[in-house]
């Protein structure tokens, strides 16, 4: 199998240039759809269509850190499965999403969407490593959001969709356990209530109980989810703590 990165960063930027109008959002539409009957051929669908100026600032901040060329380079190194057939080919599209000033786009649920919700791209040979425009954009950032994405992909070809809770947090230590950074383990603090939430619901496919697992309390204080004593991304440091011990 092989990525290749299809670039749409240019073609958004462009877009963003236009009037905030209704021919700039069905020129978005175009482009989602190809001319299909509401099929999703082009994977931009975590872009604002009618973003403001900001998102076309963020936008050139890529394109100057060529970051579709470093994502090219980068999923270029990786080693992929023989497992899967060699003739797998997988389009990854940057997707940059609005959390300053995109009116249906939150941060934290869209994030959840973007690793556990990925069966409609996988079924179009699709991977959308997903940037946000209140972030700073580095190489590093690059780096890690693209190979994050990369092996959710892989993971998800060949592993049923994670529907539980313990399903979610393996697909996250083998994202964790492949890219391999020197990532410190959470404090000890974190790890007993991050624990005992799983070893008592590690079988839920409850919504609320799984994002907050993740997520922790006081992100699901903001959207007014339930509450269960964790904390602020609980569920990744407890997934990076397990990958780190192998």
């Amino acid at each position: 199998m092989r990525f290749k990165v299809v670039p749409v960063l240019a073609m958004m930027a462009e877009l963003y240039g236009q009037p905030r109008s209704m021919e700039r959002f069905q020129s978005y539409i175009a482009q989602l759809t190809q001319g299909s009957r509401g099929d999703l051929k082009l994977p931009i669908s975590g872009f604002n269509p009618m973003a403001k100026e900001h998102a076309r600032s963020k936008l050139q901040e890529l394109l100057q850190l060529e970051a579709e060329d470093h994502a090219e380079k980068e999923l270029s190194k990786i080693p992929l499965p023989t497992s899967i057939a060699a003739s797998t080919s997988i389009s990854v599209v940057l997707n940059l999403a609005d959390d300053l000033q995109g009116g249906w786009t939150n941060r934290y649920t869209t994030d959840y969407d973007s690793k556990f919700k990925l069966n409609a791209l996988i079924e179009r040979s699709f991977c959308t490593p997903y940037f946000w425009t209140s972030e700073a954009f580095t190489t590093e950032i690059i780096r890690e959001r693209v190979l994050e994405a990369a092996f959710r992909t892989v993971y998800n070809l060949y592993h049923p969709r994670p529907k539980t809770l313990a399903d979610m947090l393996a697909q996250e230590v083998f994202v964790f356990r492949k890219i391999a950074w020197q990532i410190p383990s959470p404090p000890p603090k974190d790890v007993t209530p991050v624990k005992a939430v799983l070893d008592k619901h590690a079988d839920t496919e409850d919504y609320s109980l799984c994002f907050n697992f993740f997520y922790g309390d006081r992100i699901c204080e903001t959207l007014q989810y339930p509450t269960f004593g964790l904390p602020d991304y609980g569920g990744f440091h407890w997934a990076q703590h397990l990958a780190k011990k192998g």
